[in-house]
């Protein structure tokens, strides 16, 4: 069989960010022999905002499901309140914590993945297939 890795068409293009497109690189480098692909900013999966979904989605056979977020400012700080962790980045922002976020979102994924039985094994409670989240920080 034939491996074929693919982005699919988004808008990475359009918004203009240099630390996304490096990242973008080493996926297609990284995954050349896979079957499967990638998006950006694919789905919202019923989010709010885009800003709460991972930068990158890739899907393949051979790794399953990965999320990747892509920061591109470095965190300063991490502040802890009660129940969320929020970060600072370098120009002074506070944002909720991305792996927080990226979190939420791969139980969503999870929570999709149940209503296929070829995907979720009901009998042990468990999805079929493996899921990892990246949270990818611009480092000076």
């Amino acid at each position: 069989m034939e491996k074929k890795f693919s982005f699919l068409s988004g808008s990475l293009a359009i918004e203009n960010r240099p630390f996304h497109f490096q990242v973008a690189e080493v996926i297609k480098k990284a995954l050349v022999d896979h079957n499967g692909y990638v998006g950006y900013k694919l789905t919202t999966l019923g989010r709010a905002s885009d800003t709460d979904v991972p930068s990158f989605i890739v899907v393949s056979q051979q790794s399953g499901i990965i999320l990747i977020d892509v920061i591109e400012e470095q965190v300063t700080d991490v502040i802890e309140s009660e129940n969320e962790e929020f970060w600072k980045l370098d120009s002074g922002t506070l944002i909720t914590s991305r792996s927080l976020i990226t979190e939420i979102y791969e139980e969503e994924v999870v929570s999709r993945l149940k209503n296929d039985l070829s995907l979720y094994d009901r009998k042990a409670r468990k999805i079929k297939v493996p899921i990892t989240s990246v949270v990818v920080v611009l480092c000076k």
